[in-house]
């Protein structure tokens, strides 16, 4: 412990010291720490932000959970975890915002991690941006660029054309280029309405819809997290919302008798299955790896 109570120290007058020149100075520190308990101790500090390390990389909690899809009993802890990381660094700092992210410049991207599957990588996506906080893309991710092998390599420069010229920088010295990409360039993917740009595309622009999504306090929906459905509640201010995610590649069917004062405004698909509300209005569909979100009728 004394070496982290150095370590906050420093960092406390590190966040001093920038808003004192500048009020407005928004920090994002790393602690590489798979703990969450570490992380909220250096909260302690008054750093603003602190990269996510509990929910990001390879062993973190978003690839144990994705990997586990189709498994209730893994997929069920996704909700409660959130809600207990926040309430863990809310605790060290009031006004903390979290920084979650999937991947950085020293290990592998979401592709490597999902073990290339399409609908997993948009799952895996999708839990990433609808954290609180601050969310970080690592470039290249949102095209699904692998990320393995020597450091230089998970550096190498994003694949914006298929001839890999006009813009695209060079590669850092002993960086193995592959020879081809998983799902192509950002060229080909910018004209595919089911590809990994552009699933990114649409989870972005309803995180920036819904403030709620970025603001709000995290807690499980213990009445929704079900199965293989993973349910969490966000509430900030006078909004709310409810986030459903199905974990999984088969249908599941959820109970919403009880929730006849909340209506589903968003379905995000990482295909081409359907959303689908029964008559009774109460059993509402959702399809392997669909996204829903649910508001109060206003």
């Amino acid at each position: 412990s004394g070496s982290i109570d150095k370590n906050v120290e420093v960092l406390s007058w590190i966040q001093t010291t920038a808003t004192q020149l500048k009020p407005d100075a928004y920090l994002v520190a790393e602690v590489w720490e798979e703990n969450y308990t570490q992380i909220a101790a250096y909260y302690e500090s008054g750093i603003t932000s602190l990269f996510n390390f509990a929910f990001g990389t390879v062993n973190g909690k978003l690839t144990k959970v994705l990997r586990a899809a189709g498994n209730p009993a893994t997929v069920q802890t996704y909700a409660t975890a959130l809600e207990t990381v926040d309430k863990g660094y809310l605790a060290s700092n009031p006004n903390y915002i979290d920084a979650p992210f999937f991947s950085n410049h020293d290990v592998g991207r979401i592709a490597g991690f999902a073990n290339r599957d399409l609908l997993k990588m948009k799952m895996g996506a999708a839990m990433n941006i609808f954290m609180s906080g601050s969310c970080f893309i690592n470039y290249g991710e949102e095209i699904g660029m692998p990320g393995s092998g020597n450091d230089p390599s998970k550096r190498a420069p994003m694949v914006w054309n298929e001839a890999r010229d006009n813009g695209t920088t060079n590669a850092p010295p002993e960086c193995d280029l592959p020879e081809e990409y998983p799902l192509g360039s950002l060229e080909v993917q910018r004209n595919d309405d089911y590809s990994l740009y552009n699933y990114y595309r649409q989870a972005i622009a309803i995180r920036n819809a819904m403030p709620v999504i970025s603001h709000g306090r995290t807690t499980a929906e213990t009445a929704l997290n079900v199965g293989c459905v993973s349910a969490q509640r966000k509430t900030w201010a006078e909004e709310s919302c409810i986030i459903l995610m199905n974990i999984d590649t088969a249908y599941a069917d959820v109970d919403l008798s009880e929730y006849a004062d909340w209506e589903v405004v968003v379905c995000l698909a990482a295909d081409e299955g359907e959303f689908m509300m029964a008559s009774d209005n109460t059993t509402f569909s959702m399809p392997g790896y669909g996204v829903a979100i649910l508001r109060p009728v206003m």
